[in-house]
């Protein structure tokens, strides 16, 4: 279990940097999709296939990916924006990050609530 708290600090200590050119390249909200998508992935895999592989790879994926939100919306600040602009619009939707996240984890939990019982009387 160390090794897995390990990779998540590496990976999210590395991600920034892996992230940079498609950060200054891509469309901010390509950017925030594709972070959006491999937290997804990283989230589930433990669900999908539970082990030690899963959940390491759930651990590089979700590191890596994390601090892409806030820089994807500070770049669609930045772009859209006048600069005076910038720092409350980041400011505001600071406060819906964590509403956004538990809505889509309470969807995502209604909709692999039955897979998920289904894999435990299976285990069990």
């Amino acid at each position: 279990m160390i090794a897995v708290w390990c990779a998540f600090g590496a990976a999210s200590l590395t991600g920034p940097g892996l992230w940079r050119h498609l950060l200054q390249t891509w469309q901010p909200a390509r950017m925030m999709a594709a972070a959006l998508v491999l937290l997804a992935a990283g989230t589930l895999l433990p669900l999908l296939h539970p082990g030690s592989v899963s959940l390491f790879a759930s651990a590089v994926l979700f590191g890596t990916s994390m601090w892409n939100i806030p820089s994807s919306v500070t770049n669609l600040a930045n772009r859209a924006l006048p600069k005076p602009a910038w720092g409350s619009a980041v400011g505001t939707t600071a406060p819906a990050r964590p509403f956004i996240v538990g809505r889509f984890a309470i969807t995502l939990f209604l909709v692999t609530s039955s897979q998920m019982r289904a894999w435990w009387r299976r285990d069990v």
